[in-house]
């Protein structure tokens, strides 16, 4: 098939070139006596060998004096390369100057034209080591506070749905990570927001969250009593992801005594209204009882008087009669009805 003249077929020097500036380490064994027929210079680089020098080196003359890392093991990993035509294997080399470099190596067969080879492609992995270690041992530390902190924290996504919860936290929300493991539920499902002294969305919050928010969390489940945290919820922005990081503490005594208080005082406020009332009743009853209490002596005075002379006019008795009834009530009448007469202050009876 003809070639593309835009486009010409590379020649063997082309892909010599192409090796040479590749970063990633080659050497070429032969496939019969594992003999290091090539390196290109990244190996060279690595390995601190120029090539006549690394040509003649056995593996254990580059390699780590480690028993995993020992002629043999490495003859046998390159044999499974020309046996099976590929293979990978965690190697550390070591270089000329000493230094140990844990390498991902994976050998390929190819066919050269003086015979089978193997081709052997690594680079240094030891920055990801140390990466890995220093990941794990975050890891750690984060569990082992995770399980014993008595923080109460969340990490949520944008839905609000519970990426990492402390046991504390988990603890409060009622929940057995070993039966129902939070990781993706809406902490929302589990509690209440409240965003300045009202109660909020998930979408409020996220709101108010910029970055930080003052946040509330009523949690009732059961017959537990209600639970009341306070703390903040802050947005982590990676990239365009948004994450949040909620903190709080249980300040659930502190509600509840603030209750009791609130209740205490709405008490105080009744008994003393009502006292008030009370004296109010008691200086209405003095001031109404004296006057009438001297009214009422005046009409006996004057029943006394009009007496005197013998039976009154029947329209005079009815009338003084009614006046005594409107002072002292229905019970009490004229003494011409054989009936006392007298008023003091405790005759009135106010109703409160």
């Amino acid at each position: 098939m003809a070639m593309d003249p835009e486009f010409p077929e590379l020649v063997p020097a082309d892909f010599v070139e192409m090796m040479n500036a590749a970063q990633v380490c080659v050497l070429i064994h032969d496939g019969d006596t594992k003999s290091i027929l090539w390196a290109n210079p990244a190996a060279c680089a690595m390995l601190e060998f120029d090539l006549d020098e690394i040509r003649p080196l056995k593996a254990n003359d580059m390699s780590s004096s480690a028993q995993q890392y020992d002629r043999v093991v490495g003859r046998a990993w390159l044999q499974e390369a020309v046996e099976h035509g590929g293979s990978r294997i965690e190697w550390h080399y070591r270089s000329k100057s000493g230094r140990v470099i844990p390498t991902d190596a994976i050998a390929r067969r190819i066919e050269l034209a003086q015979g089978p080879a193997v081709m052997v492609q690594f680079r240094d992995i030891e920055n990801e080591q140390r990466t890995e270690r220093a990941l794990r041992l975050t890891t750690t530390y984060v569990d082992a506070l995770a399980r014993n902190t008595s923080t109460i924290a969340f990490v949520l996504d944008e839905a609000g749905a519970i990426g990492f919860a402390t046991d504390t936290a988990m603890e409060h929300l009622g929940i057995d990570p070993s039966v129902e493991p939070p990781s993706g539920r809406s902490l929302a499902s589990y509690a209440s927001f409240h965003v300045a002294g009202r109660r909020a969305s998930w979408s409020q919050l996220v709101v108010e969250a910029n970055p930080v928010a003052s946040v509330r969390l009523e949690v009732s489940a059961g017959d537990r009593k209600t639970l009341w945290m306070d703390g903040s919820v802050e947005r982590l922005q990676e990239d365009e992801t948004n994450a949040y990081l909620m903190l709080l503490h249980d300040v659930s005594d502190r509600v509840r005594t603030e209750e009791m208080r609130g209740l205490e005082l709405q008490r105080e406020n009744y008994l003393a209204r009502y006292n008030a009332m009370g004296d109010m009743a008691m200086a209405i009853a003095h001031e109404l009882g004296q006057p009438l209490a001297a009214a009422g002596n005046f009409l006996a005075g004057i029943e006394t008087i009009l007496t005197g002379d013998g039976p009154l006019d029947p329209r005079v008795d009815y009338g003084l009669a009614s006046a005594h009834r409107q002072i002292h009530g229905p019970q009490r009448s004229s003494p011409l009805c054989g009936r006392s007469w007298g008023i003091s202050s405790r005759s009135i009876r106010l109703s409160i």
